[in-house]
């Protein structure tokens, strides 16, 4: 049992997490939102156990999946006591996009990510704030992986229907073979060779001579 004053003062303690935490969620400051999370977790360990003392497991875990760390997400998952779990079905929900994203199954990422109606409204911004990112990142190896793909493939590996997909990559600066149904990436800019300035080595290697005779 727990009593009054414990109680008022985890309540008063969670709500303040709370609005921390969305405040972070708002300004997309994920590596921030990552550290907070982690502190509520240890500090909580450390607390009775109560409703008000349970972590916020689904905004970690979100939070993990943007900044692309799926070790930490992993090792979190073993971490959630089983009570909580079972308590909490919507992080079994949350959990399947890791499994999507160790397999690389990425249209079960994009399924996963999409399941809004199971969330509270906080998560699901999350949700859509990972879609966003994780199109992005995605879009970023595919340009550098492929010289061409296929509408179909492109269209998974965004999570778009195929003519959403053409319509994104093309206004990125790809191009479109509407007769073969293939994509090619925009090339990478070259980087610019940078000139070797001859005088300032010259200059340093009289300065070391210099310092040496010394």
């Amino acid at each position: 049992i727990i009593s009054p004053f414990v109680f008022m003062s985890q309540q008063s303690r969670r709500s303040t997490d709370e609005q921390e935490v969305q405040q972070l969620i708002a300004q997309k400051a994920w590596d921030t939102l990552v550290t907070k999370c982690e502190q509520i977790e240890l500090e909580y360990a450390n607390e009775q156990p109560s409703p008000l003392s349970v972590p916020f497991y689904a905004i970690q875990l979100f939070a993990y999946y943007i900044v692309n760390d799926l070790d930490s997400a992993r090792f979190l998952w073993k971490r959630i006591p089983s009570e909580v779990k079972g308590a909490q079905p919507d992080l079994a929900l949350v959990w399947r996009i890791g499994q999507a994203l160790w397999k690389r199954d990425y249209a079960n990422v994009y399924t996963s990510a999409s399941q809004e109606s199971a969330w509270s409204p906080v998560v699901v911004e999350l949700s859509r704030a990972f879609i966003e990112t994780f199109r992005h990142r995605t879009f970023e190896l595919i340009s550098k992986a492929y010289s061409t793909i296929t509408e179909p493939d492109c269209a998974t590996y965004l999570g778009l229907s195929v003519e959403n997909a053409i319509q994104l990559v093309v206004s990125q600066g790809w191009q479109h073979d509407a007769a073969t149904h293939m994509l090619q990436p925009r090339k990478a800019p070259v980087a610019k060779e940078q000139r070797f300035n001859t005088d300032l080595l010259t200059s340093l290697t009289n300065y070391v001579v210099f310092l040496e005779s010394k």
